[in-house]
């Protein structure tokens, strides 16, 4: 992943500017980690729906990380499949430590 964009996601999830939602990439005002990605990164999140739902059309997410098991580790973490629902600033603790 780039370092550029990388820094720039965590700050993002840390700022507090996106409220967290689950088990889709945007609903309303809000997004899960890989929304708040796409956002920054200039990608449509209109009409996406969950990873797990539809993970052919997260290409370009998959894309901007570089992996698309890392995504869909992500997308567990942030909706709370096979770990605990990790709040954004646990996801950004991750992403630091792990990308």
């Amino acid at each position: 992943m780039d370092a550029e964009l990388k820094t720039k996601w965590v700050n993002a999830l840390r700022s507090g500017e996106y409220k967290q939602c689950r088990n889709t990439l945007h609903e309303g005002e809000a997004y899960c980690c890989l929304g708040v990605l796409a956002v920054i990164s200039g990608l449509d999140v209109e009409g996406r729906v969950g990873l797990l739902a539809d993970p052919d059309s997260y290409e370009p997410i998959y894309n901007l990380i570089g992996s698309k098991f890392i995504a869909r580790n992500l997308a567990e973490r942030n909706d709370g499949h096979y770990y605990h629902p990790h709040s954004f600033s646990e996801i950004a603790d991750y992403i630091e430590k792990n990308l």
